[in-house]
C-alpha cells in the first residue's frame, strides 16, 4: 500500500506550516479584541475628549438618513434616471 502522491505531502506539510504561522496571530487578535457591549461609552469618551458632539437621532437630516439608511444607493451614483434606477426604488 502506497502513500499519497509527492504534492500531495507537499501541499499538505505547506498548508500545516501556513497554518502554524497564522494561529498565534489569529489567537492574539481574538484575545486582544475589545468587548462590544461598552462600545457607546467608550464613543462618548473617545468623542467627548477631543470635545467632538455627537449628533442625536433627530438632528440628523431626513435626507441624510433615508440615503444612510439604504442598503443600495444607486442613486447617489447615477448621474442621471435610467430604465434600470427608475424601474426600482429604494426609498420613496
Amino acid at each position: 500500500m502506497m502513500g499519497p502522491p509527492a504534492f500531495v505531502r507537499r501541499l499538505a506539510v505547506a498548508a500545516a506550516v501556513i497554518a502554524a504561522l497564522l494561529a498565534p496571530s489569529a489567537a492574539t487578535l481574538w484575545i486582544w479584541t475589545p468587548d462590544a457591549a461598552d462600545v457607546q461609552e467608550r464613543v462618548n469618551a473617545r468623542t467627548d475628549s477631543y470635545g467632538i458632539p455627537l449628533l442625536g437621532e433627530n438632528d440628523v437630516p431626513q435626507l441624510l438618513a433615508r440615503r444612510s439608511q439604504s442598503s443600495w444607493p444607486r442613486t447617489f451614483t447615477s448621474a442621471a434616471p435610467t430604465a434600470a434606477t427608475t424601474s426600482w426604488r429604494a426609498w420613496p
